[in-house]
């Protein structure tokens, strides 16, 4: 692995969390998103702790007294539509596969260490949009959903195959993307 490749991957802005808080935004409108305390010590006992700039054992000995004071800050940041520069910025490091050539950059995939502020704010902010967007989803939609997955896709799709050849339907087909290797790769504007 060369130093060259591991400087080009260092830091990266997350440009989503702007949209994600922007659009938690326009929900205000039918209900305004208020986070309570007993969300976020949730949240914070169920994300995965990282060092990044500052080590999580200071959280872990002070969540107590300073989830109060989070929770105004998340929630000011929630009604000026802000996801804050800094809680976005993340240490990029390059992780070995575990095959191919360790000198061939394809080898490896790039792993992020974001703050633990960062974290805490984007889980309690994909609570709040799941809560509001799970009820207006099709039953068509498996992605990124709960209890749902590309297997339970694969069973609605393989029943409604079946439903059209037992009535005899002339015309059954089936689209299927690949997208190999899809998230391999960093973009940094």
């Amino acid at each position: 692995m060369t130093n060259e490749l591991a400087n080009n991957m260092v830091i990266i802005h997350n440009q989503n969390a702007d949209k994600i808080v922007s659009f938690l935004g326009t929900l205000k409108t039918a209900t305004p998103v208020k986070l309570e305390c007993s969300e976020l010590l949730t949240a914070y006992t169920v994300i995965k702790k990282s060092n990044c700039f500052i080590p999580s054992a200071y959280f872990d000995n002070l969540i107590n007294l300073i989830i109060p004071l989070l929770t105004k800050i998340f929630n000011f940041y929630l009604d000026a539509n802000i996801f804050p520069a800094a809680l976005k910025s993340a240490n990029i490091f390059p992780l070995y596969k575990g095959k191919g050539e360790k000198t061939d950059h394809l080898s490896y995939r790039p792993i992020s260490i974001i703050p633990l502020l960062g974290k805490l704010l984007e889980k309690v902010t994909q609570s709040k949009l799941v809560c509001a967007l799970e009820p207006n989803l099709t039953d068509f939609q498996h992605g990124f959903r709960k209890f749902r997955s590309c297997i339970s896709a694969w069973s609605v799709l393989k029943n409604k195959i079946t439903k059209a050849l037992d009535v005899k339907k002339n015309l059954v087909g089936a689209v299927f993307i690949d997208m190999k290797k899809a998230f391999d790769y960093v973009h940094s504007p």
